[in-house]
């Protein structure tokens, strides 16, 4: 029980990461679209959130959140992707 109770101590503790799908759902009949944020990549996303059948999933974008994602925290924004000054012009410094 101890041993348990120490588990479950230090899984708060611990760090977590987690994967960011930005999801482009699409109805081809309408052509209507909508984007969404969600850890699901889209065959767990259209499982767990059914989708018409008139409509699509394609990925957008993805990326990495460093943080813990418990008590229904939003996801982390996307990251900058723009390189240093210095890696642009290909100085070395």
């Amino acid at each position: 029980m101890q041993f348990a109770s120490l588990l479950l101590f230090l899984s708060f503790l611990s760090p977590a990461e987690y994967r960011v799908y930005q999801l482009k759902i699409t109805d081809v009949q309408s052509k209507k679209s909508r984007e969404v944020l969600s850890p699901l990549m889209p065959a767990a996303y259209i499982v767990y959130y059914p989708i018409r059948s008139t409509e699509m999933v394609e990925i957008l974008d993805h990326w990495m959140c460093w943080e813990r994602s418990d008590g229904f925290k939003k996801p982390c924004t996307r990251p900058s992707t723009s390189l240093p000054q210095s890696q642009k012009t290909g100085s070395q410094e």
